[in-house]
């Protein structure tokens, strides 16, 4: 049995597509790959598969669509060659790809929809490739197979299921397949508490209100790992110097996925804030995946208190709630401090028994392999 995994962006930025990829390679015989940037390349869960990937060359209107164009042809081949049982298109342009090869086929797979985030086209160029995938998007919804999202609180914003269509609520939950093999240590070390935010860098993440704690608090460290906007980077860089923070506080460069875990792990408390500004962060109790990346590697996490996200993890002893204020940010920590080592144990317990991928992507594959049978 074969299978076509088909996202535009670089796979090695979205977790929830390694970690299907690396399920998915036990349970078909050939998996296909194709995804866009050349990040993908050293990617050790792509070894076994096929994969094709397509080096954007600028990011001008006319590149934009001949890189696209180059896309679709590498899509087009991979289907016309393994004609694949199951074709699963990540966000709305592998979509679009596949609408554009189906009069070029008579082959028809089982099609399956995952959506990492919301698709909307507010804003949007009529010209732009992205509004042009949603349209299509809307357009082929009926004839999706399968559809998928890692909230259900986002169904609301896609069209209603057709009776053909399965879904699937499959949460962006860490995978065995990263962090079953770390060493945890939950006792703290003699040093200073060690912070870590990792993930998009911007002002909804309670960063500023964060460096303005550890301000106040000389035993206490901050890693900020991620990207984002330049502005806002010199903002926060601004900040730290003029708190003296230099020491103390580090804003570095994402590294591959495959060594976020090792990197999270040398780390104490994850600050998980996601303020619930738009839709993605007001969903994200099941789909933010540093929520549940950090307690995969022993680390009590901090996270914004939103009736959301309370519905979500105030069932788990080593979430802690914080408004940002100096009082519940230092109740937290200090509780933290004091019961890190149970805390820690039981967020490792809670990933390896509970919330990790291959639990909630089971269904699926039993799914899979009825229709197989």
């Amino acid at each position: 049995m074969k299978v076509v995994i088909a996202i535009y962006t670089p796979a090695a930025y979205y977790p929830p597509t390694l970690n299907a990829i690396a399920e998915l390679k036990g349970v078909f015989g050939t998996v296909c790959v194709i995804s866009g940037g050349n990040q993908d390349r050293q990617l050790t869960v792509l070894k076994g598969t096929v994969h094709r990937s397509i080096f954007p060359r600028t990011t001008t209107r006319l590149s934009n669509i001949n890189n696209f164009f180059r896309y679709w042809l590498q899509f087009l081949q991979l289907v016309r060659r393994y004609r694949p049982e199951v074709l699963l298109c990540y966000d709305d342009v592998p979509l679009l790809a596949w609408y554009l090869t189906k009069p070029f086929v008579a082959h028809r797979p089982i099609l399956w929809f995952h959506s990492h985030d919301i698709s909307s086209d507010q804003g949007l160029s009529n010209l732009s490739l992205q509004k042009w995938a949603i349209r299509c998007q809307r357009t082929i919804f009926h004839q999706i197979n399968i559809f998928s999202l890692p909230a259900n609180e986002r169904r609301e914003y896609y069209p209603a299921n057709a009776e053909q269509t399965q879904y699937f609520f499959i949460p962006n939950y860490p995978s065995k397949y990263y962090y079953e093999q770390l060493t945890i240590d939950p006792k703290l070390p003699a040093e200073n508490l060690k912070l870590i935010y990792q993930g998009r860098i911007s002002d909804e993440h309670g960063l500023e209100e964060l460096i303005d704690y550890i301000h106040l608090h000389s035993d206490l460290e901050l890693t900020i790992i991620g990207s984002g906007n330049p502005h806002y980077l010199a903002l926060l860089q601004q900040r730290i110097v003029e708190h003296q923070l230099t020491q103390r506080v580090h804003i570095v460069r994402p590294c591959p996925y495959e060594q976020l875990p090792g990197f999270t792990s040398k780390h104490d408390i994850g600050i998980a804030v996601n303020i619930p500004r738009q839709v993605i962060y007001q969903t994200g109790g099941t789909a933010s995946n540093k929520l549940y990346e950090y307690a995969a590697a022993g680390l009590p996490t901090l996270y914004f208190d939103a009736p959301h996200y309370r519905a979500h993890m105030d069932k788990f002893k080593w979430a802690f709630p914080t408004d940002l204020s100096t009082a519940s940010i230092e109740q937290a920590i200090n509780y933290i401090r004091v019961n890190h080592q149970d805390l820690s144990a039981q967020a490792r317990r809670d990933f390896l028994q509970k919330f990790n991928f291959e639990t909630v992507f089971a269904p699926v594959l039993a799914y899979l392999s009825k229709q197989k049978g």
